[in-house]
């Protein structure tokens, strides 16, 4: 029996299918008996001849400059005590509210004296009777009918006396709680009618003027800093004021490893508010420093502020302190006298990286003045 015939299309397709494969082997054979293949773009074949990345940067040359430190802090009225109680009792009258203005001695609450005015009354009596009783003694022992240890036994008896009256007193004086300095009432703990313990808080009085701006200072930024220079408060509410530094701890808080600064500005208008967050820029004598963009300020790995620099073909990590800021720039310290900073790249590359630096004009000293 015949078989039927393969119809034309199918000898068609196999046809097809027979070139491509001879066409596809084939390409292959010639690549590899060294036939080369498309070659890739320009632009690829650049980065693959070399593999050291690419950072533009900028020559900058130092220049006295006045060095201007910023520390970070907040507002702090120079006296905040609670005044608390020194005897218990009940709050009888309120003599001063939130707000109020005092002065020193002032009476802020006042509390119940209870049975304490008729204790003192007892202790005046037996200070009068114990008196009596020592003069006695004295004129019998000056006629002979009182011995020496007579004479002491009621002058012990009249000192008790007197030192239970004193006691007496002051408990008395106690029950009036006042203001220990000149200043304002920022807050009051208790109503009246409320019991109160001892030791417990009536009221806060903060003294107003003069007023503290209480700052950091890091390792970097202590040693320009002296007690008795000038400088300037700026708050966040926008306020400015003027004032010197005062004082300048001689060691580190272990936590922070940064160094108190306080710096004393006067309020006679008590118009500073307490616990603002605020920045003390004090003025320090001029020093070579470099002006640079603030963008290309970075962090090292151990959190150190510095610029990344290229030096000898290699990036280098160069921390620095800022010592004043402008609008164009920011003046550092901490820079060889001329540096080749990099300006675009320096968060791609590390210390001591090879680099191909591409310089850009003008320098930074004149693009800062000029606004570029």
């Amino acid at each position: 029996m015949k078989r039927p015939p393969i119809p034309t299309s199918y000898l068609v397709a196999g046809g097809i299918a027979a070139a491509a494969t001879l066409w596809l082997v084939g390409g292959s054979l010639l690549n590899a008996a060294g036939e080369r293949e498309t070659p890739p773009p320009i632009g690829e074949r650049a980065q693959a001849e070399t593999e050291r990345p690419s950072v533009r940067t900028r020559l900058v040359v130092a220049e006295n400059h006045e060095a201007r430190i910023t520390l970070r802090g907040r507002t702090q009225a120079e006296k905040r005590v609670e005044v608390r109680a020194e005897v218990a009792g009940a709050v009888a009258y309120i003599r001063a509210d939130k707000g109020s203005e005092v002065r020193e001695g002032d009476v802020i609450c006042e509390l119940d004296v209870g049975a304490r005015e008729a204790q003192l009354d007892q202790a005046k009596a037996r200070l009068r009777q114990a008196e009596i009783e020592l003069s006695a003694a004295r004129e019998l022992a000056r006629k002979g009918h009182r011995s020496e240890t007579q004479v002491a036994a009621a002058q012990a008896a009249y000192e008790s006396a007197a030192a239970e009256v004193k006691a007496m007193t002051k408990q008395l004086d106690d029950t009036r709680i006042v203001a220990p300095f000149d200043g304002v009432v920022d807050d009051r703990m208790v109503n009246v009618g409320d019991f109160m313990q001892v030791g417990q808080s009536c009221a806060l009085v903060l003294d107003e003027d003069p007023f503290l701006v209480i700052g950091a200072a890091s390792e970097r930024e202590v040693g320009l800093i002296r007690a008795g220079m000038p400088a300037e408060a700026r708050l966040a509410t926008g306020e400015t004021a003027a004032g010197r530094i005062r004082f300048v701890a001689k060691s580190a808080d272990p936590k922070t490893r940064t160094f108190l600064v306080e710096f004393e500005t006067p309020n006679p208008g008590r118009t500073l508010r307490d616990g603002l967050t605020a920045d003390i820029r004090v003025a320090i004598a001029a020093v070579p420093a470099h002006p640079v963009p603030p963008s290309i300020l970075t962090l090292s790995d151990d959190g150190a502020v510095g610029v990344k620099i290229v030096e000898d073909g290699k990036a280098r990590f160069m921390p620095v302190t800022v010592i004043d800021e402008t609008r164009e720039a920011v003046w550092v310290t901490g820079l060889p006298a001329t540096a080749n900073v990099i300006l675009v790249g320096q968060d791609f590359v590390v210390d001591g990286q090879d680099v191909n630096a591409i310089s850009a004009d003008p320098p930074v000293a004149d693009a800062a003045r000029s606004g570029a």
